[in-house]
C-alpha cells in the first residue's frame, strides 16, 4: 500500500477526506471564498504530486517533509472551520488577522512543496494574486458595509443592532491604534449604515463592554449555577479569565432589564478591593450575555475548604476576608443579595473574594426565562424578610451566618431538609440548629446575625471585629446585638493601636513615677503575650529598657513584668541570651508570702478583671521562679503529711496550681492564656510542682487548648505539657488524653517556635511509651504511629511504618491517617529512610494513594517524584509498592500528567516489560490510566510501550490483559501510535482474545475495535485478520454495550470497499442491523440505521 494512501490528518481522517471537507467549507468563506479555493487547489496539487512519485516509484518523500504537509492541511482545515460563515461584523473586525493567517499557511505551503521536492509553477504565482486578492476583499468589504439590505440582513433585531453598534464603536473608540485609515473608515462606514437604516438609538459605550471574540473559552462548563454556567477562558494572547455565560436569551431581555443590567456592570467595574472578584469586561448584548473575570485559582470556598484538612485551618481567616468584600460593596450601596459559599472565591495567593454580587436584574431575568428553573435551594441562605421583600444589608448579615454554618459544617445550611420544609422554616422565623462541631462563642455569633427582626441584628461592623477575633486566635468576649452607642465607644478606643501603646509605654516608662510604671508594665505584658505584638517591641530597643527596669526598678511587680517580657525575648524569640535572662532573673529579690496570698485569693475569690490581673502576676512570679524554696519537699510522703511538712510560702506557690487549672477550664480566652503561660513556668520547676499540677487534672485543660485554642493557647499549652512529661508517668497520661492528634496538626501548620516545641514534645510522649517492637505492632491509634514515624529511633520509624501499611488498607483509616498529619511523614521516609522504612512507606502510600483527596495530598507533599525514583532503583518489594502506587495516583488525571513529568513514563515500560507479575500487573494499570492524555499516548509509543502491551494481550493474566486492552484503546486515538500498533499486530492479538474472552473484556475489546476502525488500515485490518465474524456474533448475542461498539464498529467497516461490505453481508449483518435499528436503544438506532446506509452505498443492493 502507497505512502499516499497512509497520510493521516491527526483528529480528522485521510488527507484526501480532509481536503474534500476544506473545498466544501471554502464556499461559506463569503469574500475569502476565492483565496480560499486557490489554496485548496495548492494542497490538492501536492498531494497528486505525491501520487506521481509514487507511481513512478522514483524515490519516498523525506517523513519530516510528509508531516509538514499534514500540518499545513490540519492548520487550513482549522482556519476554514473557524472563519466560516461568520457575520459581516465579526469578518470586518478580523479582517487583518484572516488575511494574516491565509498568507502564513501559502508560505507553509512553500515550504512544504521545497522539501518534498515538487515542481509547482504557482509557489510564486499566490503573491502577487494575494496582493489582488487582499484589494478585492476590501472593496468587497466596502461594499457590504454600505449597502443597507445586506447589513440589515444580519441585524434583524433592535438588540443586535445595539450590539453591532457598541462592537465597532469598541474598535473605533477604544482601539483606534489597531486600525489602518481604510479599515477606521469602513467600520464609520458601517456604523453609519446601521444608524441610517435602523430605528434603534446609538448606544453609549461602557467602559467594560468586550466583543465575543476577545475572548475564547471552554465551551464545557467548569461550574453550573442557577442563573449562569462558568468556563475557563483566556483573554489576549494568554491572560487566563473566567468566563460567566448567563442562562437567559440575549433576544428575551427588555430593554428596562438591559438597562438595569448596565447600570450593574457599571458599578461593579468601578470596583477596587483585594477582597472583591475584579470585573475584566462584559457583554450585555450577546447571546447570551456574558462577564469576565479576574480568574480565582483556588475556586469557590466550600470546594476549597473541602479540598484539604489542611485548608480547613484558614476557614476564619477567609471568612474575615469575605466580610470585609461585603463590607466594600455595602459602602458602595450594593447589596449582595445571593451569598453563599460558591459566591466566595479562593484566589491564587489564597484570598477570599467576593463574587455575583448586585446582579438582580441579570438573576430576575434568569429566573423568568424559559431556559433555567428558578431554584429554590438559593432559600437556605435568605433571611425571612426576603420571602416578601428584596434583599437588604442586614439580610446579608444573615445570608453571612449562613455561610459560617456552612464552612463549619461542610453542607449547606438546613442540610437534611427539603426546600418546601425550609421555606416553612423560614416562615415561622426559625434558624438551623446549632452544629454539633461548631463552639458556643461562634453559635453566639451567628444568633446575633439572624435575630428575625433584621433591625436587632448585629451589624456588619461587629461581625468583623469578631471574625478578626476568630482568625487570630484572640476573641475574648461573645458579640451581642446591635447597640450603636456601644459600637462608637469600641471604634473610639480601637483608634488607639497596640502598636502606639507599645512605643508609647517604652518611650516613657522610665520618666514615670513608681506606680505608672507597674500599670503600664502591666498593661504591656497583657499586649505582648501575643506573639505578633513583640516584633514592634524589639524595634523600640526594649531590651535595654526592660535590663534596667529589671537591675534598677523599685517595686518588685514592675521587676517582674520586664522580667517576663525578657523571658518572652531570651526563650521564644531569641533576641537575648539565656544566660543574660539567668543573670537577671537571679538579680529580682523572691516574693513575699503575703503577696502571694494575695495573689492566690485574686485568682480564686476575684472578678474576672482581678483574675486577669491575678493570672499576669502567677505568669510573672513563675517566670522568676522558687528560688530553691520547693526543692527540699519529699514527694513520697502520704498528702497529709506532705502539706502538713511544708512552710507557709511552700504552701502559697502549691496553692496557686488549682486556681490557674480552674481558670484554664472556665476562664476567657484571655484567662486561658496567661494561666496556660503560668503552669507552664510553673512546671520547669521541680517534681513538687509538677506533682500538683497532674495532680489537679491540669493535663485535660492543655490538650482542649491543643485542639481548639489560639495559636498562642497551644504554644502555651504545648510548652507546659512538654515540662509535666519529665515527670515519671506522666507522659502515658497526656498520650492517653489525646493529646498527639492536635499536636500533630501543630506540627504541619504552626509557627516556627510551635512546631520546634511540639517536635520535642512529641518525642517526650511516644518514645518512652513505645520502647519495643510489639508495643508497636499493637497500637491500632493513628495519631501515636505518625508521630512515631516523625520523631521516633530507626527501629521505631520502620515498626509503625509497618502496622500502617496494614491500617491504610481500610477506608475509614485511610482517612484517619490523612487528617492526623501521616502523609507528609510517609513521603519523607521515602527521600530519607533506610531501605526497609522506604519500603513500607511505599506500602503505605500504595493503600492510601485509594482515595483521591489523599493521592492529592500525597502529590503536594512531592511524593510521585519519590516514588518514580523508587520503581526505577528500588529493591524488587520497593519496585512493586511504588508501581501499585503510581497506578493508584494516576486515577487523578492532573497526578497522571505529573506522573509522565517526572519521567515515570519509562520506568513504568520498563517494568511491564521485565517485571514481575505483580509488578506488570501495577504498571500496566497505570498506563491504561495515562493514556487518557493524548501528549503521554506519544511518549508511551516513543518508550516502546506497544510490544509489551500487545505481548500482555496475548499470554498476560486475566487482570493484565483487560488493563492491556483499555491501555490500547485509549492509544488507539492517537492516529500515530495507531498505526503502529496495526502494524506490530495489534488488531490479531485483541481478535484472538475476542474469540476467548469474557464478556465484560469483550465489551473492552469491542470499543478498542471501534477506534482501530476509525481508519481505512484500521478498517482493512480488521478484515484480514477475520475480525468481521466474531463482531457479528457479538451483534447478534452480546450486551448492549456490546452490541453498540460492534455495530459502530461494523459501521466503519462498511465505508471501506465493497470486498468487505460484500462480506458483512454474508455474515448476516443486515437483518441484525435492522431489527437493531427499531428496536435498539436510540444510539444504536441510529449507528444501525448509517450502517445500513454504509452497506447500501457499495456493490450489494440491500432490500
Amino acid at each position: 500500500m502507497g505512502v499516499t494512501h497512509d497520510l493521516i490528518v491527526p483528529g480528522s481522517g485521510t488527507v484526501a477526506a480532509v481536503l474534500s471537507t476544506i473545498l466544501q467549507l471554502c464556499g461559506e468563506m463569503k469574500e475569502w471564498q476565492d483565496p480560499c479555493t486557490r489554496l485548496h487547489q495548492r494542497l490538492k496539487k501536492v498531494l497528486e504530486g505525491l501520487k506521481t512519485l509514487e507511481k513512478k516509484k522514483k524515490r519516498h518523500p523525506p517523513p519530516e517533509a510528509l508531516d509538514k504537509y499534514m500540518a499545513v492541511v490540519s492548520n487550513t482545515l482549522c482556519y476554514l472551520e473557524h472563519y466560516r460563515g461568520k457575520k459581516l461584523v465579526f469578518r470586518l473586525m478580523k479582517h487583518q488577522a484572516m488575511m494574516e493567517e491565509l498568507r502564513v499557511i501559502n508560505e507553509e505551503t512553500d515550504a512544504v512543496v521545497r522539501a518534498l521536492g515538487l515542481a509547482s509553477a504557482d509557489t510564486g504565482n499566490w503573491k502577487k494574486q494575494y496582493e489582488d486578492d487582499q484589494r478585492t476583499h476590501r472593496e468587497l468589504l466596502a461594499s457590504s458595509v454600505d449597502n443597507a439590505q445586506e447589513v440589515l440582513a444580519e441585524l434583524q433585531d433592535a438588540r443586535s443592532q445595539q450590539e453591532t453598534m457598541l462592537t465597532l464603536k469598541y474598535e473605533v473608540e477604544l482601539r483606534p491604534e489597531q486600525q489602518d485609515a481604510e479599515m477606521t473608515k469602513l467600520l464609520r462606514t458601517m456604523m453609519a449604515t446601521v444608524i441610517r437604516t435602523s430605528t434603534t438609538s446609538v448606544p453609549k459605550l461602557p467602559p467594560w463592554f468586550l466583543p465575543p471574540y476577545e475572548i475564547r473559552f471552554d465551551p464545557k462548563p467548569f461550574a453550573r449555577g442557577s442563573f449562569a454556567t462558568v468556563h475557563r477562558g483566556v483573554r489576549g494572547s494568554d491572560k487566563k479569565v473566567v468566563v460567566k455565560c448567563f442562562l437567559v436569551d440575549g433576544a428575551d431581555v427588555d430593554e428596562q432589564t438591559r438597562q438595569n443590567i448596565e447600570a450593574e456592570m457599571n458599578l461593579w467595574h468601578q470596583f477596587d478591593h483585594p477582597n472583591v472578584v475584579k470585573l475584566l469586561g462584559a457583554s450585555h448584548m450577546s447571546t447570551p450575555p456574558f462577564i469576565v473575570c479576574e480568574d480565582a485559582t483556588n475556586g469557590d470556598l466550600r470546594s476549597f475548604l473541602a479540598r484539604l484538612d489542611a485548608n480547613k485551618l484558614q476557614l476564619w481567616k477567609l471568612l474575615y476576608q469575605a466580610a470585609l468584600g461585603l463590607e466594600y460593596i455595602h459602602k458602595k450601596s450594593v447589596v449582595h443579595g445571593d451569598l453563599k459559599l460558591n459566591n466566595v472565591l479562593v484566589g491564587a495567593e489564597g484570598q477570599a473574594k467576593l463574587s455575583d454580587f448586585g446582579l438582580s436584574a441579570v438573576r430576575t431575568s434568569a429566573i423568568l426565562s424559559e431556559t433555567t428553573p428558578y431554584t429554590a435551594g438559593a432559600l437556605r441562605w435568605r433571611a425571612p424578610e426576603c420571602l416578601k421583600t428584596a434583599p437588604t444589608s442586614a439580610s446579608d448579615v444573615y445570608s453571612f451566618a449562613m455561610c459560617i454554618i456552612e464552612a463549619v459544617i461542610g453542607e449547606p445550611p438546613f442540610a437534611r431538609l427539603d426546600d418546601d420544609s425550609v421555606h416553612e422554616k423560614l416562615r415561622n422565623g426559625e434558624i438551623p440548629e446549632k452544629p454539633e462541631k461548631m463552639s458556643a462563642e461562634v453559635w453566639e455569633l451567628v444568633a446575633a446575625m439572624t435575630n428575625v427582626d433584621p433591625t436587632k441584628r448585629i451589624s456588619l461592623s461587629r461581625v468583623l471585629k469578631t471574625l478578626k477575633d476568630f482568625a487570630d486566635g484572640n476573641l475574648r468576649s461573645p458579640p451581642q446585638a446591635a447597640n450603636p452607642a456601644s459600637e462608637l465607644t469600641e471604634n473610639a478606643n480601637l483608634a488607639l493601636v497596640d502598636t502606639d501603646i507599645i512605643v508609647g509605654i517604652l518611650d516613657n516608662v522610665s520618666a514615670m513615677d513608681d506606680q505608672a510604671k507597674e500599670q503600664s508594665m502591666l498593661q504591656l505584658v497583657r499586649i505582648c503575650v501575643e506573639d505578633e505584638e513583640r516584633p514592634v517591641m524589639y524595634e523600640a530597643d526594649a531590651i535595654q529598657i526592660l535590663t534596667n527596669l529589671v537591675k534598677s526598678g523599685r517595686n518588685n511587680y514592675t521587676k517582674l513584668y520586664a522580667l517576663q517580657c525578657l523571658k518572652w525575648a531570651a526563650v521564644v524569640d531569641a533576641k537575648l541570651p539565656k544566660l543574660a535572662f539567668d543573670s537577671l532573673r537571679d538579680s529580682v529579690p523572691e516574693i513575699p508570702a503575703k503577696e502571694l496570698a494575695f495573689v492566690v485569693n485574686a485568682l480564686t475569690n476575684g472578678t474576672d478583671q482581678e483574675k486577669e490581673d491575678a493570672a499576669v502576676r502567677c505568669a510573672c512570679i513563675a517566670t522568676r521562679g522558687t528560688g530553691g524554696l520547693l526543692r527540699e519537699v519529699a514527694l513520697l510522703q502520704p498528702l497529709v503529711a506532705l502539706w502538713q511538712s511544708m512552710s507557709e510560702a511552700q504552701k502559697l506557690w502549691i496553692g496557686m496550681v488549682q486556681p490557674l487549672v480552674s481558670l484554664m477550664r472556665n476562664g476567657n480566652d484571655a484567662h486561658k492564656l496567661l494561666a496556660a503561660e503560668a503552669i507552664g513556668s510553673l512546671a520547669t520547676e521541680n517534681e513538687a510542682i509538677r506533682a500538683e499540677i497532674v495532680r489537679a487534672d491540669a493535663i485535660t485543660p492543655l490538650v482542649d487548648l491543643l485542639r481548639v485554642g489560639s495559636n498562642g493557647q497551644k504554644q502555651r499549652a504545648s510548652h507546659a505539657l512538654k515540662n509535666l512529661a519529665l515527670q515519671i508517668g506522666v507522659s502515658q497520661k497526656i498520650v492517653q488524653m489525646g493529646a498527639i492528634s492536635p499536636l500533630l496538626g501543630l506540627v504541619r501548620i504552626g509557627t516556627t517556635q510551635q512546631k520546634q516545641t511540639t517536635t520535642d514534645l512529641l518525642g517526650s510522649l511516644v518514645l518512652p511509651n513505645y520502647p519495643n517492637r510489639p508495643d508497636i505492632e499493637c497500637e491500632t491509634s493513628i495519631a501515636p504511629l505518625v508521630a512515631l514515624i516523625m520523631v521516633g529511633s530507626a527501629e521505631q520509624k520502620e515498626t509503625a511504618a509497618g502496622v500502617l501499611v496494614d491500617l491504610a488498607k481500610h477506608d475509614e483509616t485511610r482517612s484517619e491517617i490523612a487528617r492526623v498529619g501521616g502523609i507528609a511523614p510517609l513521603v519523607g521516609l521515602l527521600a530519607t529512610g533506610t531501605n526497609a522504612q522506604r519500603g513500607y512507606a511505599a506500602s503505605a502510600l500504595m493503600n492510601l494513594a485509594s482515595n483521591d483527596a489523599v493521592a492529592v495530598e500525597i502529590s503536594h507533599e512531592g511524593g510521585v517524584a519519590l516514588l518514580i525514583d523508587l520503581a526505577w532503583k528500588g529493591n524488587d518489594q520497593q519496585k512493586t509498592s511504588a508501581v501499585g502506587a503510581l497506578a493508584n495516583l494516576a486515577f487523578n488525571d492532573s497526578i497522571g500528567a505529573e506522573i509522565a513529568r517526572c519521567k515515570g513514563v519509562g520506568a513504568l515500560v520498563v517494568l511491564m516489560r521485565t517485571g514481575s507479575e505483580q509488578q506488570k500487573g501495577y504498571a500496566v494499570g497505570t498506563l491504561r490510566n495515562l493514556t487518557v492524555n493524548d501528549d503521554i499516548r506519544a511518549e508511551l509509543a516513543h518508550e516502546g510501550a506497544v510490544d509489551p502491551l500487545i505481548k500482555l494481550i496475548k499470554s498476560g493474566t486475566d487482570q493484565q490483559k483487560e488493563s492491556a486492552v483499555g491501555a490500547l484503546t485509549n492509544l488507539s486515538i492517537n492516529d500515530a501510535v495507531r498505526s503502529e500498533i496495526l502494524s506490530k499486530g495489534g488488531v490479531a492479538a485483541l481478535l484472538e482474545l475476542l474469540r476467548m474472552g469474557t464478556d465484560e473484556l469483550n465489551e473492552k475489546i469491542a470499543g478498542a475495535l471501534g477506534n482501530f476502525a476509525n481508519s481505512d488500515e484500521g478498517r482493512m485490518e480488521i478484515a484480514r485478520e477475520g475480525g468481521i465474524a466474531p463482531l457479528v456474533a457479538l451483534l447478534r448475542a452480546g450486551s448492549e454495550q456490546q452490541k453498540g461498539y460492534a455495530t459502530d464498529t461494523i459501521r466503519n467497516l462498511a465505508k471501506s470497499n465493497d470486498k468487505i461490505r460484500a462480506e458483512l453481508v454474508r455474515e448476516g449483518t443486515v437483518p441484525l442491523l435492522k431489527n437493531l435499528s427499531r428496536s435498539g436503544s436510540e444510539r444504536q438506532k441510529e449507528s444501525a440505521a448509517r450502517a445500513l446506509q454504509q452497506l447500501n452505498g457499495g456493490c450489494c443492493i440491500l432490500m
